[in-house]
């Protein structure tokens, strides 16, 4: 059901895909609106009712009187100002030229607002890309919905699907385990002997909070993969002072102890040097993913040759790699095949992910149960889960 500012919203974004862009009102306001919303899109017209500013321009865009010049249907009309009585007015005038397509500013901060863009400007979360790119995958998103396990993973997965379509901001009414993901919602069943493939370690919370949920001595091995090196750093210390580890391996490449090993290397599906952005932070990510241009590279590998049939039975992986999933799973593909692991894998990070990952996850082991939760109050943080 539509309704309130939602509907209006959702109007706005049908509306915008073939629609030409007019901002009403030429003042403070319109400025900021292009600021926030607007930097890089295409914005047909600037208009306002004061002659004074005909001809001047707003971030590099001419103010003109409100004239039309393409049929009224096409225009898609934002009015920038916050007074009522203003606004009722430029409604009507609008509505007296033949445009219907009008929306006060307000419905604006419904849209989510982070990763809108690449680096290059290129569409990325913004609903100029999301909504035809759905739209023309529904094919594949009602194959994913017909394997989901469960009533909960259907009502997640739509709702993150439509907010990803509109790209709406609010994903409260279905977040659930703010932080406290991968483990969670009684989807997994643990060994006694939980060999652990923590991709994307970060500074290894992951591994420690595994291993309290499960108890430290069913922790067989964890072998975990950091390219950043601030991270690794920090990783290693905090795993070590977790597990009391004393006798270690080192290289250039790796730290191994008797229940952990942390891999100085992203994973993917071929054994390169690839180019890399470190931030120090959990958004540490491959260049290509992000259209960025860096000089630094860090070592690619994947999971099927670091992790031999001869050595532990992966039990479980989790990945958070920042867009990186898709080739890291196809890098891990006998693995998946012979061991069958639990998995909790992202599927945010890219828009295709939504049922590129949950289809391929399928492809390799037909018979593992899918379920779809998602753990924040924003776009962040969906996870598919497979296990046997």
């Amino acid at each position: 059901m539509k309704f309130g500012y939602i509907s209006q919203y959702m109007d706005y974004v049908e509306k915008r895909q073939k629609g030409k862009l007019v901002l009403f009102g030429a003042g403070r306001q319109c400025k900021m609106l292009i600021s926030q919303f607007f930097a890089h899109d295409d914005i047909f017209a600037v208009w306002d009712n004061n002659q004074a500013k005909w001809g001047k321009m707003m971030m590099g865009i001419p103010v003109s009187a409100p004239v039309l010049n393409v049929p009224p249907e096409e225009i898609v009309a934002v009015i920038t100002l916050d007074d009522e009585l203003a606004i009722s007015s430029i409604e009507e005038q609008l509505k007296s030229l033949g445009i219907i397509n009008v929306y006060t500013k307000a419905i604006l901060y419904l849209r989510n607002d982070i990763e809108n863009h690449d680096a290059d400007f290129t569409p990325k979360f913004h609903e100029m890309n999301t909504f035809p790119l759905i739209s023309g995958n529904l094919n594949k998103i009602t194959e994913v919905r017909s394997l989901l396990a469960d009533e909960k993973s259907r009502i997640v997965y739509d709702a993150v699907v439509h907010k990803t379509k509109y790209n709406l901001m609010d994903y409260t009414d279905i977040c659930d385990d703010v932080y406290e993901h991968y483990f969670s919602d009684g989807i997994f069943i643990y060994s006694e002997n939980e060999v652990f493939v923590d991709c994307g370690t970060f500074l290894g919370e992951d591994t420690i909070r595994l291993a309290r949920i499960i108890g430290k001595e069913k922790i067989k091995r964890a072998y975990c993969f950091e390219p950043d090196t601030a991270n690794y750093i920090r990783c290693i210390r905090n795993l070590s002072a977790f597990f009391g580890e004393t006798e270690t391996e080192e290289t250039n490449e790796y730290h191994k102890s008797e229940k952990f090993t942390v891999y100085k290397s992203g994973l993917y599906e071929i054994n390169e040097n690839l180019g890399f952005i470190s931030y120090g932070t959990h958004n540490s990510v491959f260049t290509h993913l992000r259209n960025i241009a860096g000089r630094s590279t860090v070592s690619a590998v994947r999971l099927d040759d670091v992790i031999n049939d001869g050595d532990d039975k992966v039990t479980l992986i989790k990945m958070d790699i920042e867009g990186a999933e898709v080739p890291a799973l196809k890098g891990a593909e006998r693995i998946i095949k012979t061991h069958k692991p639990k998995l909790a894998i992202c599927i945010y990070h890219m828009v295709e992910d939504l049922w590129e990952i949950p289809l391929y996850i399928h492809s390799l082991v037909p018979e593992y149960k899918l379920y779809i939760r998602h753990h924040t109050t924003r776009f962040w943080d969906s996870v598919v889960y497979a296990a046997i």
